[in-house]
């Protein structure tokens, strides 16, 4: 079973599903804004490395698809290569159409 969301985006109307590739952007902030990350301190209490500049260019997949109580569409990122984010989190969470106007999460051609 396939699931499939279209989100209107303002650079064109894009379908995301399981299995679509993406890459990590530039943060839009001093910091990401729309990607779910843990909090640093988090990271590195369970032996992680805390370092958010590694995200940048890195390619992604959309693993899963939740719509929140607000109808908002969070997507569950693995990464392509199946290593861990920060070297302990096997999956990270993004505001889906938040992170595509700010260009945090860019589809790979």
């Amino acid at each position: 079973m396939s699931t499939s969301i279209k989100a209107n985006t303002s650079s064109e109307s894009n379908v995301i599903k399981i299995g679509t590739k993406l890459e990590i952007g530039y943060p839009s902030a001093s910091n990401y804004k729309y990607l779910i990350l843990p909090r640093k301190n988090f990271i590195i209490k369970k032996g992680g490395l805390a370092n958010y500049k590694n995200l940048i260019n890195l390619n992604v997949v959309v693993s899963e698809i939740e719509k929140s109580e607000d109808n908002t569409i969070i997507v569950v990122l693995k990464h392509v290569e199946n290593k861990k984010f920060f070297n302990r989190y096997r999956t990270i969470k993004a505001n889906y159409k938040e992170a595509i106007n700010a260009k945090e999460l860019i589809f790979i051609k």
